[in-house]
């Protein structure tokens, strides 16, 4: 008797030491699928989805790759980014960006003609002449100010992580412009409203319409001339309607990087820094490469029979004194103070 009950003692406790390995798989299994699935505190995973309206060759495609695989590689795969390049999700800048504002998407990357609508100050950027150098642009996006401007976007519910860039816009035309006397009564194609007031400041005549239908107009003399950028030009053979290119450097063209407030809130402190970091990265990069490729246009077009002018000292000026009248329009929405702090970088 006594030596059955100590067989069945034992084998009771067989039983309860195989029902504790159990559960202590069962846990250790359910942990493993909540690191896979991203689902719990340090092993969580996150989506960024990116959309802009730009082919993956433009300026913005390019850099949303390399930020792609910056922050992939430095977040050792917790931040995965989707990719949306020429308008798949949303065919305009401003339906991304205020995708980005009601948190439908986490990122896009607006030129600041459509961010202004948010906060006018961002205008300041679009300016004509605004800028000395690219490397002045540079400078204001990296220095105070430019991220003075950024942090105007949280009350918004955005975080603005910084600034891509592109070419700044030249002049192109049918006979040369050289002096703000050749572009009295000139037709020229201006594609916001600040560049329309440029060029109604300078004597010329501006002219809207899509980009699509552009070289036809040129081509049909609808207009003389455009403001756009030589990147543009060069791949278009704007060198077979065209025959006169003027480094006017009339506008700069920046593209904030932004994120949907709550969802860079959501993440943890170290992602944070993995993001600033790609962001930062891929920033690099992009300057870069428009270093080169606007070299590529700029030979390209000269060798489709284009003549590049350059405006003189006095006769740059000249267009600045002109321009004034731009900067006294906008002036009131932009802010004087903010006008004269960018003006000072050089």
């Amino acid at each position: 008797m006594a030596g059955n009950k100590f067989r069945v003692s034992c084998l009771f406790l067989a039983v309860l030491f195989a029902l504790a390995l159990l559960a202590g798989c069962g846990a250790g299994g359910k942990e493993e699928k909540q690191a896979g699935g991203g689902e719990k505190g340090a092993d969580k995973t996150y989506v960024i989805k990116l959309a802009h309206e730009s082919p993956a060759t433009h300026s913005k495609g390019v850099w949303a790759e390399d930020f792609k695989k910056a922050v992939e590689e430095k977040s050792g795969g917790k931040i995965k980014v989707e990719l949306f390049h020429q308008g798949q999700l949303y065919a305009s800048e401003e339906a991304g960006f205020q995708a980005v504002i009601n948190g439908l998407i986490q990122m896009a990357i607006p030129s600041t003609g459509y961010v202004s609508a948010v906060v006018p100050q961002f205008q300041v950027v679009d300016l004509p002449m605004m800028f000395s150098s690219q490397e002045a642009l540079y400078k204001f996006q990296d220095g105070d100010v430019g991220k003075e401007l950024l942090a105007m976007l949280e009350p918004k519910g955005v975080k603005g992580l910084g600034y891509i860039s592109n070419i700044p816009l030249d002049l192109f035309s049918k006979e040369p412009i050289v002096k703000i006397a050749d572009l009295k009564g000139k037709k020229i194609r201006a594609h916001t409203r600040i560049l329309e007031s440029s060029i109604k400041a300078l004597g010329g005549s501006a002219i809207t319409m899509p980009a699509s239908e552009l070289y036809l107009a040129l081509e049909q003399g609808i207009v003389d001339g455009a403001l756009t950028t030589v990147t543009y030009a060069a791949p278009n053979k704007y060198y077979e309607i065209t025959k006169h290119l003027t480094k006017v450097r009339i506008s700069a063209i920046a593209y904030p990087v932004v994120m949907n407030l709550q969802f860079w809130n959501s993440l943890p402190d170290d992602l944070k820094k993995v993001v600033q970091e790609a962001v930062a990265e891929a920033t690099k990069q992009n300057r870069q490469k428009l270093e080169s490729q606007e070299a590529n246009a700029l030979k390209t077009l000269q060798e489709g029979g284009m003549q590049i002018h350059e405006l003189a000292p006095e006769e740059h000026e000249r267009w600045v004194k002109a321009l004034q009248a731009v900067y006294d329009e906008y002036g009131k929405a932009i802010g004087q103070e903010l006008i004269a702090k960018v003006r000072s970088i050089k």
